[in-house]
């Protein structure tokens, strides 16, 4: 019974008996008192007062109730939830057990910030990622969705995002690019826009998946290409070395054999100064360093003749 219906039920008591004295720890009354001469029937008041708070109490238990029955529909929901994570990643890791190494199938160029020199690369294409994966995905019931949607905030931003899927459950993983907005309406920045979002649709399935790429060799862990069958194998001497293309026949009559210095483990500072005078680019100059061993260019000071040699090839870039 609520406090309010308490209180009415004492005044309606105490206006029924008049001044009567009631013992205040048994409630019996000690001493009647008149009844005021009133048409008021308070029988009738009790009545409703006391129906009033019953039925606030029968709403409260109700309440109570219905707040039981949805904090178990939530634990139910919470547990479907971390059923259907737990079997997506299980399916995944047993997914990326069969994938394959991804070749570097994908010759790309760009330029460098550092330098704003030209550097070449080989990186694994979207087809190798796809050829890696196979049908290890869809066999478990995994599916892969790339949309591009737009930033919630910023017009100028979108995103790429990654999502698996698997039985109700789906992660997503988001890459934020320039958007279509930003770009004008000709030919040469709608197709900028397309490559870029091709690139970060494959890097992103690459991170979602956790794809590997094949590693690159020793000698070849910069700038070198690789020799596959669908590509030219002009510059390669054969395993273990190479050659960079371009150069005349005295520069690399000049260029000394790395691949043998460094399985002596013997550089001089005069076999390296030849080796960096014989360089013509920045690119082969430093592809050139990262062939000596640390504690060697420490030993014979490479790195001022590397400097040294870096300014005069930049020098003769900008007097061409």
């Amino acid at each position: 019974m609520t406090h309010d219906a308490n209180k009415t039920i004492a005044a309606i008591t105490e206006s029924q008996m008049g001044a009567s004295r009631v013992d205040q720890d048994t409630g019996e009354v000690l001493e009647q008192g008149a009844a005021p001469q009133s048409g008021v029937d308070y029988s009738a008041m009790l009545v409703q007062a006391m129906s009033r708070s019953e039925r606030l109490l029968a709403r409260q238990d109700s309440l109570l109730d219905e707040n039981k029955l949805l904090r178990q529909e939530l634990g139910r929901q919470r547990k479907l939830y971390s059923e259907a994570k737990a079997a997506f990643h299980a399916k995944l890791a047993e997914a990326q057990a069969e994938f394959d190494i991804m070749q570097r199938d994908n010759n790309v160029s760009y330029t460098s910030k550092k330098n704003n020199s030209r550097v070449t690369t080989d990186t694994a294409s979207m087809e190798a990622a796809m050829k890696a994966v196979g049908d290890s995905l869809t066999k478990r019931g995994v599916s892969v969705r790339q949309p591009v949607v737009d930033h919630p905030t910023d017009r100028n931003m979108a995103i790429v995002r990654t999502i698996l899927s698997c039985n109700g459950y789906e992660e997503s993983h988001d890459i934020s690019i320039r958007s279509a907005y930003s770009y004008s309406s000709n030919g040469a920045d709608v197709k900028t826009f397309g490559a870029e979002v091709s690139l970060v649709r494959k890097y992103g399935l690459f991170a979602a998946l956790g794809l590997v790429q094949e590693t690159k060799d020793k000698d070849d862990s910069h700038s070198a290409r690789r020799d596959y069958s669908s590509r030219s194998t002009q510059g390669y001497r054969g395993e273990g070395s190479y050659e960079p293309q371009g150069q005349s026949g005295a520069q690399q009559a000049q260029q000394p054999d790395v691949s043998d210095s460094r399985s002596a483990g013997s550089f001089s500072a005069a076999q390296v100064q030849q080796m960096f005078t014989a360089a013509t680019t920045v690119q082969e100059l430093s592809k050139t360093m990262n062939s000596i061993p640390m504690d060697v260019r420490k030993e014979i000071g490479a790195q001022a003749l590397f400097n040294e040699r870096r300014m005069q090839l930049q020098g003769q870039r900008m007097a061409a």
